[in-house]
């Protein structure tokens, strides 16, 4: 039996795991209830949190001038500066709701955008920008194949 005598304390471990798969941003709360035998309860309140990452980017991805009929190809760098790592998709503004579900993954293959051999680009209008989801680590390194590396290269075509 653990019984804490008055004046005295107890120490409980509370772990938080957090899931690959629930993607948590911010912070997350629980409240815990302490009933004590022959007492009122008393709510305990948790509040935990993940390392959140924080993708660098430039304001505009600038392309520059393009003749009709031609096209111009542009990479830009997208890092992690933050602590935490995290999956991206890159879509147009207007293919974003608030209540659409953005599938991380490569679960949306019928949707416009994929070429159906993995390989998934997002257009809009003359633009046309690749890869459309990317995962960012929190390690250097490695390039965009490599499972942690915390920075990518998109690639941003304009053909008028």
């Amino acid at each position: 039996d653990n019984v804490v005598a008055p004046g005295m304390r107890i120490f409980l471990d509370v772990t938080f795991t957090p899931s690959a798969q629930h993607l948590i941003t911010g912070p997350t709360y629980t409240t815990l209830v302490l009933w004590p035998e022959g007492g009122s309860k008393i709510d305990v309140n948790v509040r935990a949190s993940q390392p959140e990452p924080i993708p660098s980017l430039p304001e505009i991805f600038d392309v520059g001038p393009c003749l009709v009929g031609d096209y111009v190809d542009v990479n830009v760098s997208i890092r992690n500066t933050g602590t935490g790592s995290g999956k991206y998709v890159l879509i147009p503004e207007r293919e974003y709701s608030p209540n659409q579900e953005i599938f991380f993954d490569n679960k949306d293959s019928r949707m416009p955008g994929h070429d159906g051999n993995g390989w998934s680009f997002s257009y809009s209008g003359p633009f046309l920008v690749s890869p459309r989801r990317f995962f960012l680590g929190t390690t250097t390194g490695g390039g965009a194949s490599h499972a942690n590396a915390n920075a990518i290269t998109v690639n941003a075509k304009f053909s008028p």
